[in-house]
């Protein structure tokens, strides 16, 4: 229960940090030197936002990664494996990287297919959920679009 907290405590942060850049708000505290005011952003401010947000969400996979059987759970995993991988594609966004965009997605089809093949198997042994399976066949799905929409615009 308390790893689930500190994950969630991390994911807040983020999530606020993100939503206060987004709406152009400030806060008091700085990102790696970098303080966020209503300042018009440069370039480079930006990349090094992506950049911090990028390491703060390996870092959260990473925690998750050395607890999964101590109470985090496959769940947990998934998340915060996508939404790293979503960071990294929104600076090869950013950057018009439409190669790296490409690659990024395909590994996560790769990753939500691996981890589909693994969940079924606990499913039919009685150690899983369904609704697991559910959730990642439609992150699965929405990805596949994603990547389809990528490589239809590279063209």
């Amino acid at each position: 229960m308390r790893i689930r907290t500190k994950s969630c405590l991390m994911c807040s942060i983020i999530v606020v940090l993100c939503v206060t850049l987004l709406t152009g708000g400030t806060l008091s505290q700085s990102v790696k030197g970098t303080k966020i005011s209503d300042k018009t952003h440069t370039n480079e401010d930006i990349v090094e936002l992506y950049q911090e947000l990028i390491k703060l969400r390996q870092r959260v996979l990473d925690e998750i990664k050395l607890k999964i059987g101590y109470g985090a759970g496959v769940g947990e995993l998934i998340d915060a494996r996508t939404k790293a991988t979503e960071a990294r594609i929104q600076l090869a966004q950013f950057h018009g990287k439409k190669e790296t965009v490409i690659e990024e997605l395909q590994s996560l089809v790769q990753f939500y297919t691996e981890m589909r093949k693994s969940l079924i198997v606990e499913v039919n042994a009685g150690q899983g959920s369904r609704m697991v399976i559910y959730e990642i066949d439609i992150r699965l799905l929405e990805t596949k679009i994603w990547l389809a929409m990528a490589k239809q615009e590279k063209e």
